[in-house]
């Protein structure tokens, strides 16, 4: 049975083995932990602080790691077996193994195809965790004490990563809080895919790490990472998806004329027809049909699904928004929205784009800066030749050869100068420049042999025929270097002018980014913006909330107190006389009309509130409406500005008289509260005197009580009624004044719900115009990069076709010199071996370009030799430690055998010197007994 890992491993390489022949593997693996907050290399054990950084992706990674390519899964085992041989353990009480530090197994996997160069690249990360500990089951102590707290410190910071990114809501992620969460940044919540394996343990004893835990897996489930190929695309491949977007952008502007052209005539007051008018959705389905593989630039949700044929220009009146308005409105702004941050992404790439270019630039320009040094080197080289070649011309007949090779040393300087110009590589100016050195010596040889030749003078005649065909040769040379010449002359304007274009758009490229930089600061203003006017809103929806509640409060204590009055006239005016029963008949209908009053009161004041709050929600989803139809209806927005203005006006001067109204049904209601209190007192004080007419009615008589209760009776009877009527007069004047608020209230939401829908307006304006700005930067920058790149292939092309001319002139130049330097040395040939020197010339040029073939050949080979001995070279240097400690193990021996040699030699010396003294006392002893002569 096999594991996780070793199943990985031979999938990866059974995938690798499946696949074609023209693709290239390059797998690198490296093995690391961190211990105590530290990242320990454990491929090399002395590599132990170890630093994290970030490549040109924002990737982070760890730098100095040990990098080990491997070709098979036996070797990615056993770098896997020597990683955790090196591994921190510590015995606890908990476990006899207990791993110490998180360790991470890193797979780097390359791919190339060797036909269209396309690369592809992938990490895979195994990462072993350290469990969490409790030090009072584990009994951890001093270093195992501090191992254990960085364990549950970064496994704690990893959980707070997790959270955060399950949250979705937060816009910091912890990722810096330790640096094991730091490593697996991309792997977390990056572009990548992560698989997590729970190690918990079903005892009870380990309940609360069990339930920890698997909350953490819980947690971890919930995150959706958007995972992307990591492909580096040719650009061909950039100039095709190029084309294809072009192409769909064609289609949508013109299906955007025909759109303006219809709404042009909507707003003439013609009435297009239905068979002339443009159909929204089947215009988008065209669009996403043509340009399948480029669905995802324009967003599915940015046209409504059904949209009615566009009515004529209405007339202006304020009224509320419908549902169908607001949804098109919030519609349109989460599509601008959303093209907005589209837009900031194609921002990011395309400056990204020009810093790659920019560095690409400046490798050129270092190029160009060594191929000059070169060219001064073989200027001062020629320079030397000259001198040399000065001293050499002596004779008259030498003058002409001598002017000869002057022009043609002239013609080789404007060569080169267009070398200087053209040339942009430096091996093949390295090259050029062996070469170079070679010719030298040969034409200082040829020198020395012209100056033998002059101190002979002795073939005169022969010399002279020898130059006039060396002449001749010379001028039919130089109608051909001529040829060159110019080819390389219009090469080089060709390159002037493409330097000079290629220098302009840098300059262009330069000022778009800082007017790209410009519009992402607005953008920041304008969000900032939005933002103020969000928490405008926000604060006016809860005033108008605590408005409606103090106004609910307000009804509900004026029912309470009028509730509590008439009950307690009730309760007082009660009498238990049976000779009163018309009393009590007329204190029962009073009773009954409070009770009547008191729930028509709440009643009133339920139906208030109900009123108000739908009234409220109602006018709040009119305005809403009214939002959402001014995205659809901007053209009618634009006519009714200047009338809103005008109501604005108009109102403006209403809320001065309203706010002056509410302060005076403020100063009434106070006057209507003082009432109410004074109505309060006195029937507190009808109470009391109730009370002393009760104690007065048992000490009178019968006769005065009948007398003083029908006094008492009417008393209350009147009183009564002026109370009756002064309640009816308070719920009067308190029923206006709710309706004069209610309508003060609607005017000023209505008054705020305009100023708001102003700003919005402006800002949507404001946006909109941004967005036309940045299409705009977008389509130069796109003409822009295809202009590079045509002038990088144009640059190519230049290249190709400089170095092929090159190597022809270097030919020639090497073919002129052998040439002369035979014709001098057979002066005494004819013309059949001259003509045999051209076929030779042409042997020896064929034989030069079989050579320079089968030499690309074997520098091929050489590369192809040199990649596999470095995937060899782990190996070799694997086994080359085996044989150092094997050799080291045995010199210890040896060193160790050597010494027990000397010991047991010692001791086997002690034991025979002891042996011979023993002996030599046993003899003295014998003769001591024996007689004496």
């Amino acid at each position: 049975m096999q594991g996780i890992i070793p199943r990985i491993v031979n999938d990866i390489f059974n995938h690798i083995y499946s696949m074609e022949e023209h693709l290239e593997f390059h797998i690198k693996v490296s093995y690391f932990e961190i211990y105590m907050d530290k990242i320990r290399d454990l491929l090399d054990v002395s590599k132990v602080k170890l630093s994290v950084h970030e490549d040109k992706n924002r990737v982070p990674y760890v730098k100095g790691a040990t990098e080990r390519f491997v070709s098979s899964p036996e070797e990615v085992f056993e770098t896997i077996e020597e990683g955790k041989a090196n591994r921190h353990i510590a015995v606890t009480n908990m476990n006899e193994h207990s791993s110490r530090s998180h360790s991470v197994f890193l797979i780097n996997v390359k791919q190339e195809n060797l036909e269209n160069q396309k690369k592809l690249s992938g990490k895979l990360y195994l990462v072993d965790l350290a469990g969490s500990e409790k030090v009072s089951k584990t009994g951890a102590e001093g270093t195992v004490l501090d191992e254990a707290k960085n364990i549950n410190k970064s496994l704690s910071a990893l959980g707070n990563v997790i959270s955060a990114l399950a949250d979705g809501n937060k816009s910091h992620i912890p990722y810096r809080d330790s640096k094991l969460t730091r490593i697996l940044q991309e792997s977390l919540g990056g572009n990548a895919r992560t698989t997590i394996i729970i190690c918990c343990s079903p005892a009870s004893y380990n309940d609360s790490e069990t339930k920890s835990t698997l909350e953490f897996g819980k947690r971890a489930k919930t995150i959706k990472n958007v995972v992307t190929v990591n492909e580096e695309l040719t650009a061909e491949e950039w100039k095709r998806r190029y084309e294809r977007e072009r192409d769909k952008v064609s289609r949508l502007r013109a299906q955007l004329d025909r759109m303006q052209a219809e709404l042009s005539r909507w707003r003439g007051g013609e009435t297009v027809s239905a068979d002339e008018q443009v159909n929204l959705k089947e215009a988008f389905q065209e669009a996403n049909a043509t340009t399948p593989g480029a669905a995802g630039d324009i967003i599915p949700g940015s046209f409504p699904n059904a949209l009615p044929p566009a009515p004529p220009v209405p007339v202006v009146t304020v009224s509320a928004l419908s549902g169908d308005e607001r949804l098109t409105f919030e519609e349109e702004r989460e599509r601008l929205y959303k093209q907005l941050d589209d837009k900031d992404e194609e921002i990011n790439q395309m400056s990204q784009m020009i810093e790659k270019l920019k560095d690409q630039m400046l490798e050129q320009e270092e190029v160009i800066t060594s191929s000059r040094k070169d060219y001064e080197n073989v200027q001062a080289e020629m320079s030397r030749i000259q001198q040399e070649n000065e001293s050499a011309k002596e004779e008259a007949e030498m003058s002409r050869i001598q002017q000869e090779n002057e022009s043609a040393k002239e013609e080789v300087k404007e060569v080169l100068q267009a070398l200087e110009e053209l040339a942009l590589n430096y091996d093949q100016k390295s090259q050029e420049a062996e070469s170079k050195m070679r010719e030298n010596e040969s034409l200082s040889e040829e020198v020395q042999q012209k100056q033998v030749i002059t101190s002979s003078r002795k073939d005169y005649e022969n010399v002279q025929a020898e130059m006039s065909r060396i002449q001749q040769e010379n001028e039919s040379a130089k109608e051909e270097v001529k040829e060159v010449l110019q080819a390389l002359e219009e090469l080089a304007l060709n390159y002037d002018q493409k330097s000079q274009e290629a220098e302009s758009k840098m300059r262009e490229n330069e000022s778009l980014s800082e007017e790209v930089q410009q519009k992402q600061s607005l953008l920041h203003t304008t969000n900032s913006e939005l933002q103020q006017s969000k928490d405008m809103a926000m604060l006016q929806r809860r005033r108008i909330s605590e408005m409606l509640t103090s106004l609910l409060k307000d009804l509900s204590e004026i029912a309470t107190t009028l509730g509590q009055n008439t009950a307690d006239v009730k309760v007082n005016y009660m009498l238990s006389n049976e000779e009163n029963g018309k009393m009590e008949e007329e204190f029962t209908v009073a009773r009954l009309v409070v009770s009547k009053m008191r729930s028509e009161v709440k009643n009133l004041a339920q139906k208030l509130a109900r009123l108000v709050v739908s009234k409220m929600r109602s006018e709040v989803k009119n305005l809403a409406q009214k939002c959402e139809a001014m995205s659809s209806n901007q053209t009618e927005l634009k006519s009714k500005m200047e009338t809103y203005e005008k109501e604005l006006s108009t109102c403006r001067l209403n809320m001065q008289g309203y706010e002056a109204r509410v302060k005076s049904l403020q100063e009434s209601m106070k006057e209507g509260e003082n009432r109410k209190r004074a109505l309060e007192e006195t029937v507190d004080a009808l109470q009391e005197e109730c009370a002393k007419l009760k104690a007065q009615e048992q000490m009178t008589a019968v006769a005065s009580k009948e007398r003083a209760e029908k006094e008492e009776v009417h008393r209350i009877k009147e009183a009564l009624e002026q109370q009756i009527l002064v309640v009816s007069l308070v719920v009067v004047a308190v029923e206006r004044r709710e309706a004069l608020l209610y309508r003060l209230f609607v005017v000023c939401m209505n008054q705020k719900l305009n100023l708001s829908q102003e700003k919005l307006l402006i800002d949507y304006e404001r946006l909109k115009k941004i967005e036309e700005d940045k299409t705009q930067k977008l389509r130069e920058l796109t003409m822009l990069s295809d202009q590079r790149e045509l002038a990088k292939q144009d640059l190519k092309g230049l290249e190709e076709t400089v170095a092929k001319e090159l190597q022809t002139l270097h030919n020639l130049r090497k073919m002129f010199v052998q040439d002369l330097q035979n014709r001098v040395e057979k002066s005494a040939a004819g013309e059949e071996v001259e003509e045999g020197g051209s076929l030779a010339q042409k042997q020896k040029i064929s034989f030069l370009e079989n050579n320079l073939d089968q030499l690309t050949k074997v520098h091929k080979q050489l590369v192809r030799d040199n990649a596999d001995l470095r995937c060899e070279l782990p190996k070799l240097e694997k086994r080359l430690r085996a044989t150092m400690e094997r050799v080291k193990a045995l010199e210890g021996a040896l060193k160790e055998a050597k010494e027990s040699a000397i010991r047991d030699r010692k001791r086997y010396q002690f034991e025979v010197d002891r042996i011979k003294e023993v002996w030599r006392q046993k003899n003295l002893a014998r003769r001591g007994h024996a007689a004496q002569i």
